[in-house]
């Protein structure tokens, strides 16, 4: 599925940049289309506008993953998106910034903390300028969803009309803007969830360490099951099976790294 043959390549501000023909699934695989299609609505515009949206949204959050250790550890980084194994050989489930270490500059665990959140950092100030952007067009704005989520999200009240809109364009605008502002906000803060191995779980081992060198990783694994736990309670109780199976399975994980981490 993800033949060499068949993934695009390109560079985003120096960095190479590698789309696995399986990342175009997995954006089918999460759009809204899968359980709720209107035939009274355009929706195949309307998933073009997920997928510019979804696309968007991971290369923007990669890509603050991939400028932060630049700059900071002078890394040469890459990025890629899909599910499978990237070009270089690093595993990847949605996306993934790697880079081969470089020793000349000193990596601390403060340094380690802020490439971790530099990603949805990057997301949380893109939905800023998308907003301010709407803001400056002179857009009313209003909180919720026509298409639904889990939390309430604050839209351009012009463009989510565009959501259940019969004009082509107005549902590729509409849910360009809910995919963008849902992945950016939601993912990214579920992200931030102190989980290993999401951004938030490095953060935390990460200070971890840096506070406690003898108990700070022990310490991030045991908040890593716990949030893992109750993230995967949380999904299954909303309907959400293959978060609630995901985070299950992260629950599983991290306390198999505990076990093994108590034993020494």
């Amino acid at each position: 599925m993800n033949s060499p043959r068949y993934v695009w390549k390109f560079r985003l501000f120096g960095v190479p940049v590698a789309v696995l023909p399986s990342f175009w699934f997995l954006c089918v695989a999460f759009s809204p289309f899968l359980s709720r299609i209107d035939p009274e609505t355009p929706w195949i515009w309307g998933l073009l506008g997920w997928t510019a949206a979804t696309t968007l949204a991971f290369l923007l959050h990669e890509l603050g993953h991939a400028l932060a250790a630049k700059r900071l550890f002078g890394a040469t980084p890459e990025i890629a998106l899909g599910i499978g194994t990237a070009p270089n050989g690093a595993s990847v489930f949605g996306g993934v910034t790697s880079w081969r270490p470089v020793y000349s500059k000193k990596t601390t665990n403060w340094s380690q903390a802020f490439v971790s959140f530099a990603g949805a950092g990057a997301g949380f100030l893109g939905v800023a300028a998308l907003l301010a952007v709407a803001f400056l067009c002179g857009c009313d704005f209003t909180v919720g969803l026509a298409a639904g989520t889990p939390i309430p999200i604050v839209l351009p009240t012009d463009w989510a009309v565009g959501v259940d809109s019969g004009a082509p364009f107005s549902a590729f605008l509409g849910y360009f803007v809910f995919g963008f502002i849902y992945i950016c906000v939601f993912w990214g803060a579920i992200n931030l969830a102190p989980v290993y191995p999401l951004d938030g779980g490095q953060i935390a081992t990460a200070l971890g360490a840096q506070l406690s060198p003898k108990n700070g990783v022990r310490n991030a694994l045991i908040l890593s099951v716990l949030c893992a736990g109750g993230l995967a309670y949380f999904f299954f109780s909303q309907g959400g099976v293959f978060a609630a199976f995901f985070f299950a399975y992260l629950t599983y994980q991290n306390y198999a790294m505990l076990q093994n981490a108590t034993r020494r």
